[in-house]
């Protein structure tokens, strides 16, 4: 009963913490609402449109420790837990980035923090999917496709590097996830509309 009441409350704590919308604060104290500027994300990439790299690159590495922390806690916490335990916490905080309760369950996409999650729990997994969303971003300049193919391409190094087989589940919900979070730039990349990303902030 210990046992499960930790998991329950490591996972209650990383979608508290996953709530945290950085990205919003941040640009707040530069006098700029996320919320209605570019997309109206509160995510690593509108905050590099509206604020510029230095920002977008912040907000996307307190996004990803969001993630990661809880990932890496559980394992600390519990050592001998499934794999899949300790990525589930670190996709509670995804989750929290998505649904935040300090902001009326608004939120992100939650890439960035999926990204922890899963570095947290299988790095090779995330480390890799990550490359691959860099080549995909500098060939394209596309944040939403390479998002996409980076977390589908989960399942197959989760067989390369033979995670657990519930990971896969892990990989599948968290697609399915990110799909639905997308499914604007889903369509927008269908129809040829989805906005490239630029080194500079938008003006």
């Amino acid at each position: 009963m210990k046992l499960e009441l930790t998991w329950i409350g490591l996972a209650v704590i990383s979608y508290l913490l996953g709530g945290i919308p950085f990205g919003l604060l941040i640009a707040r104290s530069q006098g700029i609402d996320l919320f209605k500027v570019g997309s109206g994300n509160i995510g690593a990439t509108n905050a590099w449109r509206a604020m510029g790299p230095k920002w977008g690159i912040l907000v996307f590495l307190l996004d990803l420790l969001k993630g990661l922390a809880m990932a890496i806690v559980s394992r600390i916490l519990i050592p001998g837990g499934p794999q899949i335990g300790w990525a589930v916490v670190g996709l509670c905080a995804m989750i929290g980035h998505s649904l935040s309760p300090w902001i009326k369950f608004k939120g992100g996409k939650g890439v960035a923090t999926l990204m922890g999650a899963i570095l947290g729990a299988s790095p090779l997994v995330s480390l890799t999917g990550f490359g691959l969303f860099l080549v995909i971003v500098a060939c394209t300049r596309i944040v939403s496709l390479a998002s996409l193919i980076a977390i589908a391409s989960a399942l197959l190094w989760a067989y390369v590097y033979h995670d657990s087989t519930p990971m896969y589940f892990v990989y599948g919900a968290a697609l399915l996830l990110t799909i639905f979070r997308h499914r604007a730039n889903i369509k927008r990349l269908l129809n040829g509309e989805e906005p490239k990303m630029t080194l500079r902030k938008s003006e």
